[in-house]
């Protein structure tokens, strides 16, 4: 009996969750932006003031504050037939997210040394989207119940990721040619993730039967997990500068948590379920809240390069940035107390395997490209693309158990056009953001056209094509002190 029970709680709780949150990229501020402020990894004579790659502060070392704090963006995302034929999950947001502020200072006692702070804003993920289906399906076993029943399929998800990091950066001249910087961000990441699915089918009863309210035959499942997590993300950058030529490399190291907390609540109930008609119905409860978890969310070891090359007053820029994998490893481990209802020893020792909140991550490397020209004497033009190619391998789980912590599994490609507007103490920068990623292979959780018994009411997921689209407005402003 403990082994059915086991393996209803596995059914249950072995979901993937498979919609931006897997991909590197995303963010505008990274080695791809080129248009945004300091985001380069090589010398493209920007006007940022804290640079992506920290040896870029003494190439042009100068006193100035930058307010680039107004990303208008809409985000959609769509599976077409997700848990069934004209059953789409749509997500779609709308808001103003700020994005940096910073400011850099010369040193006049050195002056082969500049030092720049920022407060880095990333929105990465608020995805929320639900389905439901109510018809007449042949759920039960006719043996029982004969004929079609009334079903009632949900489904309701809810990802929201953001970052809030603050940095610290020193760049140094070794020689005309030769720049060396270090920066270190604390990132404070919180996470709010909501899975909640439900199977449930009324009896049919024989005709004549004065019964107000029939049997039903009822499974469903919720896990929630919100927690907040502080880390050490160190980096070591290098930019050397040869005439036209311009090579920039940038290390960053693992994260390192400092700080971290998460509450987990997880509900899973089967009622009068009959795995085959001769056998009694099944009913079970497993039920679980806690608090004061330790998370462990991670990043890899990443490196980067860019080359950027002059040709009269344009430029043309390239880059690429390689992310090691990540093994099995969880992100919330839940402590073995009692899920399984009743309380027993050997339900005890579960836990952790079914309720786990899990991430693994395979190597990546994205590319970008950048070309920037002159409209005006004080203006310049910028465009550009890069890859954002998703880290997700579910694959390479090491077991069935648990729940994944991200639900986006698709490749993503940025464009982005803008200019750059110079006036003697200030610089603007209006530009226009277009992500655009697909897949035919994301695997849903449930399948409202074919519940039944073996499958606990959910169906048996089957492929979906995804779309995911987001245009933005990015505005930036820099003020020269």
């Amino acid at each position: 009996m403990v082994r059915i029970l086991l393996l209803l709680a596995l059914g249950l709780s072995f979901r993937y969750s498979s919609a931006q949150d897997s991909n590197y990229w995303s963010s505008n501020y990274g080695p791809g932006g080129f248009m945004t402020p300091g985001a380069t990894i090589a010398d493209t004579k920007d006007s940022g003031v804290f640079f992506y790659n920290p040896a870029l502060l003494a190439v042009r070392p100068k006193t100035a504050l930058e307010f680039s704090g107004s990303l208008y963006q809409f985000e959609s995302n769509r599976i077409i037939d997700a848990l069934g034929k004209g059953k789409d999950l749509k997500s779609v947001s709308a808001g103003v997210s700020p994005q940096m502020h910073s400011g850099s200072f010369e040193l006049k006692r050195n002056e082969r040394l500049v030092l720049a702070y920022a407060l880095i804003h990333t929105h990465i993920l608020n995805d929320r989207a639900n389905q439901r289906q109510d018809t007449r399906l042949n759920v039960l076993d006719d043996a029982y119940s004969p004929g079609t029943e009334y079903y009632i399929g949900q489904f309701s998800e809810i990802n929201q990721v953001s970052e809030i990091a603050g940095a610290f950066s020193a760049g140094y001249r070794l020689s005309e040619k030769l720049f060396i910087g270090a920066s270190l961000e604390v990132p404070l990441r919180k996470q709010s993730f909501d899975i909640e699915y439900s199977g449930r089918a009324l009896h049919n009863l024989p005709a004549g039967s004065d019964v107000l309210f029939p049997p039903l035959t009822n499974t469903e499942a919720v896990y929630r997990v919100d927690y907040t997590q502080v880390s050490l993300k160190p980096k070591l950058g290098l930019a050397y500068n040869h005439g036209r030529h311009h090579v920039g490399l940038l290390v960053t190291l693992p994260l390192a948590r400092i700080f971290s907390q998460g509450t987990l609540m997880s509900d899973n109930v089967v009622s009068d379920l009959r795995l085959t008609p001769t056998v009694s119905p099944i009913n079970f409860l497993a039920n679980t809240r806690q608090e004061k978890l330790k998370t462990n969310y991670k990043t890899p070891l990443s490196i980067g390069v860019g080359y950027s090359y002059d040709f009269g007053r344009s430029q043309l820029y390239v880059a690429a940035e390689y992310f090691a994998k990540l093994s099995d490893y969880n992100v919330l481990t839940p402590r073995n107390d009692y899920f399984i209802r009743p309380d027993t020893g050997s339900a005890n020792t579960t836990t952790q395997g079914l309720l786990k909140f899990k991430d693994v991550r395979k190597a990546v490397t994205n590319v970008a490209v950048g070309f920037s020209f002159p409209v005006k004497p004080s203006v310049t033009g910028y465009v550009s693309v890069r890859t954002d190619f998703s880290y997700a391998d579910e694959k390479s789980f090491v077991d069935d158990g648990g729940y994944v912590s991200y639900t986006t599994n698709w490749n993503t490609y940025h464009a982005q056009i803008g200019a750059n507007i110079r006036r003697p103490k200030f610089s603007f920068r209006p530009g226009l953001l277009l992500s655009y990623g697909t897949t035919s292979k994301y695997k849903p959780e449930v399948n409202f056209d074919t519940p039944n018994e073996s499958n606990l009411l959910l169906g048996d997921p089957v492929e979906a094509k995804a779309n995911h689209l987001v245009i933005g407005l990015l505005l930036s402003y820099i003020h020269n002190l």
